[in-house]
C-alpha cells in the first residue's frame, strides 16, 4: 500500500536552516542585491552590493535607493515607485533593463537592473538584483571599433584595386608616348620645338613616376627598400600631394639642414 505524508508547520529549527540557506544565498551571490520598503529606503544589501558600489552596508541601510542613482534618475526614482504603488501599473517591476549605476567616489557606470516585489510581515517590500555591464559594454564598443577598422581596410583594399588598375593602364599610354618622344626629340633641328617636346617627355617621366606610386600604393609593385635623402623625399611627396589636394589648400615644408 502506498503510505500518505501530511507536512505540518515548520519547526523552528527547520525554519532557521531555511533562513541561514537564504543568507548564504545572498552573502555568495555575485550580482548586488539590494531590498527597499515602499518608501524607496535600503533595508538591505548584500556583500556584493558594497563591492560594486564602494559604500559599507551601514552606510546603505537607511537610506534612500536614489543614493545608488545619478541624476536624472535618482530625481524620478521616488515617483516611478509612488506612481507604481498608486496606480498598480508596471513600468519596472519584473522587467529588466539598462540603466546607469553611481558608486560612493561619484563615478558612474552601465549596469542591468531587475527588480521584484515581495511581502514579509505585512509589508510589501522590493527587490532589485544588480549586474555591472562595464564589461560587456567595453567588449562591444572593442568589437563595434574591430568591425569599423575592418570596414576601413575593405575600402582600402578597393581603393588600392582600383588605383592599380588605373596605373596599369595609364601606364601602358605613357610607355607609348614616352617611346615615341625617344625617338622623335633627337632628330629635331627645330631648338624651340626641342626644348618644348622636351618638357613634355619630362611630364609625361613625372606621370610614370606617379603611376609606380600608384602601384606600390597598391601592393601590385615589389617594394625595393633602398637609403634615401628624407628632403628629397618630402619634396617628391610634396609636390604629389599638391596635385591631390588641389589648389583651395596651401602645403608648405621645412627641410632640415644636414640630414
Amino acid at each position: 500500500m502506498g503510505k500518505m505524508v501530511v507536512s505540518g508547520p515548520e519547526t523552528s529549527g527547520e525554519t532557521n536552516n531555511r533562513a541561514a540557506k537564504l543568507e548564504a544565498i545572498l552573502n555568495t551571490a555575485v550580482a548586488a542585491i539590494v531590498t527597499i520598503d515602499r518608501t524607496g529606503v535600503i533595508d538591505s544589501v548584500n556583500p556584493a552590493t558594497t563591492t560594486l558600489f564602494g559604500y559599507a552596508a551601514d552606510e546603505l541601510i537607511g537610506q534612500n535607493v536614489k543614493t545608488l542613482m545619478p541624476e536624472p534618475h535618482s530625481l524620478e526614482h521616488n515617483e516611478y515607485l509612488a506612481n507604481y504603488l498608486g496606480s498598480g501599473v508596471k513600468k519596472i517591476i519584473g522587467i529588466g533593463r539598462e540603466v546607469i549605476g553611481r558608486r560612493k567616489d561619484g563615478s558612474t557606470f552601465p549596469i542591468h537592473l531587475a527588480v521584484s516585489e515581495f511581502q514579509a510581515d505585512g509589508e510589501r517590500y522590493f527587490a532589485g538584483i544588480i549586474t555591472d555591464l562595464s564589461i560587456r559594454r567595453a567588449a562591444q564598443n572593442a568589437l563595434k571599433e574591430s568591425d569599423r577598422r575592418l570596414v576601413q581596410a575593405q575600402k582600402m583594399e578597393a581603393v588600392g584595386q582600383l588605383a592599380g588598375g588605373l596605373a596599369h593602364d595609364f601606364n601602358n599610354l605613357l610607355t607609348i608616348i614616352l617611346g615615341n618622344l625617344e625617338l622623335v626629340v633627337p632628330q629635331l633641328s627645330d631648338e624651340r620645338l626641342r626644348t618644348e617636346l622636351q618638357r613634355v617627355q619630362d611630364a609625361a617621366a613625372s606621370g610614370s613616376d606617379l603611376t609606380r606610386r600608384l602601384l606600390t600604393f597598391s601592393r601590385q609593385l615589389a617594394l625595393d627598400p633602398q637609403t634615401v635623402d628624407m628632403n628629397t623625399l618630402v619634396v617628391q611627396t610634396s609636390e604629389l600631394l599638391r596635385r591631390t589636394l588641389g589648389e583651395h589648400i596651401i602645403l608648405s615644408t621645412t627641410l632640415a639642414p644636414m640630414l
